[in-house]
This record gives C-alpha cells, sequence and structure tokens, in this order.
C-alpha cells in the first residue's frame, strides 16, 4: 500500500465518521503538491455545539483507533471553528455563518489556478 493509498483510506474513514455524525456539506480537497503542511482539507458543516463536541470526540477517537497522531487542536466546541490536525489530513468543522465567510474552497480553487 501506497502512502497515497493510505491517507485516502484514512480520509474514507474520516468521512464516514462525519456521516455518521450527521455533518452536512462533507468536502475533500487535494492539496497535495499545493502546500508543505497537509496533503487534503476535510471541511464539514456542524449544526451546533452538541453536534461539534460530538464530532471532536468521535476523530479524536477515530485518529486513535487508526493510529493516527492528533498534532493539533484549535478550537473547542464552543468554537464556530474546529480545526483538527492529523498530519497529513486537516479537519474543520466549521457552522455554516463561518463556512460561508471564510469559504476555504474558493481560496484553495484559487490557489490551484
Amino acid at each position: 500500500m501506497t502512502l497515497e493509498d493510505l491517507i485516502r483510506e484514512n480520509v474514507d474513514q474520516f468521512i464516514e465518521k462525519l456521516e455518521e455524525l450527521k455533518t452536512q456539506d462533507i468536502t475533500v480537497l487535494d492539496l497535495t503538491g499545493l502546500t508543505p503542511m497537509c496533503d487534503c482539507f476535510i471541511i464539514a458543516t456542524v449544526i451546533a455545539s452538541p453536534q461539534a463536541k460530538a464530532a471532536i470526540s468521535a476523530l479524536l477517537r477515530t485518529a486513535k483507533d487508526m493510529k493516527i497522531r492528533t498534532r493539533k487542536v484549535e478550537g473547542d466546541f464552543t468554537s464556530r471553528w474546529v480545526l483538527l490536525d492529523f498530519g497529513d489530513i486537516i479537519i474543520h468543522l466549521m457552522e455554516k455563518e463561518e463556512r460561508t465567510y471564510y469559504d476555504l474552497e474558493e481560496i484553495w480553487r484559487r490557489v490551484e489556478q
């Protein structure tokens, strides 16, 4: 299994967990070769802090089960934007207003061009 295959498998597991938690508008941005910080972003919209709290806990457990080290967590369940850094994969949990305002998808589309 190549590193790329392993990252894809890990992304799939994180997405599965986010779907179980009923997060919305799950998007994966492939950043391979665009930045040294990671290979991809997973962005998901959370409805409110209880869902964010559940998602943070579940994603940290999932990473631990997959033997992926958590580098950093920025924000907490009361934040409107939480970043979970798992090295090659960074997950953004954002409330709808923050996601619309910051529009990470558009920013990274411009970088690709």
